[in-house]
């Protein structure tokens, strides 16, 4: 199927769907056109791949036995998205709405989220054709499933972002509320009528919902930002609990890049950080820190945070710039650094290196010895000369309230509770004449850290903590 043919064929399954969902209510329409937007990208991404190179790309590329059930069922729709693309359009609604029902009712979503991570720090970017495209597709297949895993599915303004430590799905709301809305809409009016002036009727629908749209390029550029946007927030999820949330970009970010290349600090020279990163000195503080940008052409904040998370240490981050924000992760274990700029191929050339090295570098500058917390490091590994740095830890809130001499005193006061809290791992100094077991120095050794002779491993682990009862 040629370009110009699968573009008619996607347009008249959304006539088909505007029709049959319009007046239901637009949540339920824009809920079946994501299904199907997803199904168009994989049918598309998959075009030029044999069936059988399919089914076994897809069939070893999951080897961990965790995940074997979940995998089976969403190779089984990539078949099916490759042997009747007809057929896989038809099922994909009904089959995120089962697989959902089944997630929920055997408390899988953790282990869902879980599914996610595992496909995000195999690193297939540079593997092969098929295998790369096999890759992107069961991504997409993935990540949309998210969509019917909230507590109302038709809440199209929120999104699934992670887990709390006790199970509890996490939401966030859309940094692009109504933009579908906007866009059924106007499709729903084009469908209906037969003509339609793009220079009077176009900006009406996008300004409703207080979006500057006026034409074709507008919103075609609006939808890449929301795209990128929400692949941001739900690569996220699987390391977004309670303690992390503050992570999720709040904003989204202008995809124009030609209009700010040259603002963008290019990297200098060619040092490996990921080599350095795997020695590591000292831990994130567990409230993370925050590195100011001043003067800096393109940056202006960022926050770093430390998750141990399936056996690695991952190191988050959320940066501001001077056309909005972006977040990803960077997984100290595997070395797979991910963001929104890396998931398209097209940026990931000087723009996604240049912030590979700006989080690489203030990661390092942090927990190891190697790399220097100061502006003048910063400025010799990206083009930024007039820019200064300023690192901040973030302090944390004391959690046992004050007034007490002994903790035992609250027991039994009603306007105290206990909550679990997940303590990361850290390096801690000990005593004089004391050197670190043999089972921490192990630890500490596969997640990446150098000890000192005095110095040990403190893995992660769970506390009661007493907290004011919330009334």
């Amino acid at each position: 199927m040629e370009d110009e043919e699968f573009h008619k064929w996607m347009s008249e399954h959304y006539r088909a769907l505007d029709r049959k969902y319009y007046h239901k209510g637009i949540p339920i329409l824009i809920l079946h056109r994501r299904a199907a937007t997803t199904a168009f990208s994989v049918i598309w991404t998959i075009k030029n791949i044999d069936v059988a190179d399919l089914l076994l790309t897809g069939y070893f590329m999951i080897k961990d036995i965790r995940f074997y059930e979940l995998a089976r069922k969403y190779e089984n729709m990539l078949e099916l998205a490759k042997i009747n693309k007809e057929q896989f359009l038809k099922q994909i609604y009904g089959f995120y709405m089962q697989s959902a029902t089944v997630i929920r009712k055997d408390g899988l979503f953790k282990r869902f989220l879980e599914f996610i991570s595992f496909f995000q720090n195999d690193d297939r970017a540079y593997t092969d054709e098929v295998t790369c495209s096999v890759y992107r597709a069961y991504i997409d297949l993935l990540l949309c499933q998210c969509e019917f895993l909230k507590p109302n599915k038709f809440d199209v303004n929120k999104m699934t972002a992670g887990v709390t430590t006790d199970g509890v799905p996490i939401e966030t709301n859309s940094a692009y509320m109504g933009s579908d809305a906007a866009l059924i809409e106007l499709e729903h009016d084009i469908f209906a009528r037969k003509t339609f002036d793009p220079n009077r009727d176009f900006g009406k629908y996008f300004a409703k919902y207080g979006y500057n749209v006026t034409d074709v390029d507008s919103a075609s550029l609006l939808a890449t930002e929301c795209r990128n946007y929400n692949n941001t927030i739900l690569s996220l999820s699987p390391y977004i609990n309670e303690f992390t949330a503050d992570i999720l970009p709040g904003k989204g970010f202008d995809p124009q890049i030609m209009d700010y290349l040259n603002d963008i600090p290019a990297v200098i020279g060619d040092f490996d950080f990921k080599s350095v990163l795997r020695s590591r000195r000292r831990t994130l503080p567990s409230n993370g820190i925050r590195i100011h940008l001043e003067k800096s052409r393109f940056y202006r904040e960022m926050l770093l945070k430390e998750i141990y998370y399936d056996d690695a240490v991952i190191c988050l981050f959320r940066l501001e710039t001077k056309v909005g924000e972006t977040a990803g992760f960077y997984n100290t274990q595997t070395g797979k650094f991910s963001s929104s700029l890396h998931m398209n191929t097209e940026n990931v050339h000087h723009f996604g290196d240049s912030v590979e090295r700006l989080i690489l570098w203030a990661y390092s500058a942090f927990v190891t010895d190697v790399v220097q917390q100061s502006s003048e490091s910063y400025r010799s590994y990206l083009d930024d000369r007039n820019c200064n740095v300023v690192f901040a830890a973030i302090p944390g809130k004391l959690r046992i309230p004050t007034g007490y001499e002994n903790i035992r005193t609250i027991a039994g006061d009603d306007r105290y509770e206990t909550v679990i809290m997940h303590i990361n791992g850290y390096i801690r100094k000990l005593p004089k004449g004391h050197k670190a077991s043999d089972k921490a120095s192990a630890a500490a050794e596969a997640l990446g850290y150098s000890l000192d002779e005095n110095e040990t491993f403190v893995c992660p682990f769970e506390r009661i903590t007493w907290i004011c009862r919330t009334r």
